[in-house]
């Protein structure tokens, strides 16, 4: 992968990996109806394992944030107490151009407040550069651990720690 955002990077090429993302919509809006309706406690989690850079490193994450305040949303009160913050992890191979992927959180974070109106789950954002064939967060931490175009890379089964 190209990074940065010149003609031939990952940024101005990856209009094919995008139509693949929103097309798992639906299951992530699924995948937080259900996690929210087990009552996840505090902080929700995510990871997004081969992020990649640019436009789209974060849109799998704003799926699953607007996916939790529309749940919230649509919940007594209590249970919006129960999920005041969103973990989200970006997950890539350490030659990720994670500048870029970073350079966008800044205007993410604004999206979600002001869709949120200050009145959502507080959202944080966090790198986690490794090879998910290697072990890449604590035992029992993730609520929803996604990826779009990665997986297809596997070659053996990767460690289970989620």
């Amino acid at each position: 992968m190209i990074g940065g955002d010149g003609e031939a990077s990952y940024a101005k090429n990856s209009a094919l990996q995008k139509s693949v993302q929103n097309r798992l919509i639906p299951f992530l809006e699924t995948a937080i109806a259900e996690l929210c309706r087990e009552a996840v406690p505090g902080s929700l989690r995510i990871a997004d394992l081969g992020c990649s850079s640019g436009s789209n490193a974060l849109a799998l994450v704003s799926a699953v944030v607007t996916a939790v305040r529309h749940q919230l949303g649509r919940q007594s009160s209590s249970a919006a107490d129960r999920c005041y913050e969103i973990s989200v992890y970006l997950n890539d191979l350490p030659d990720n151009d994670f500048n870029a992927a970073f350079k966008a959180v800044p205007s993410f974070l604004r999206e979600q407040g002001e869709a949120a109106n200050g009145d959502g789950p507080l959202v944080m954002v966090f790198g986690a550069p490794g090879s998910f064939y290697d072990r890449l967060f604590p035992a029992k931490t993730m609520h929803l651990v996604c990826s779009s175009f990665s997986v297809h890379w596997l070659s053996k089964v990767t460690p289970t720690y989620f």
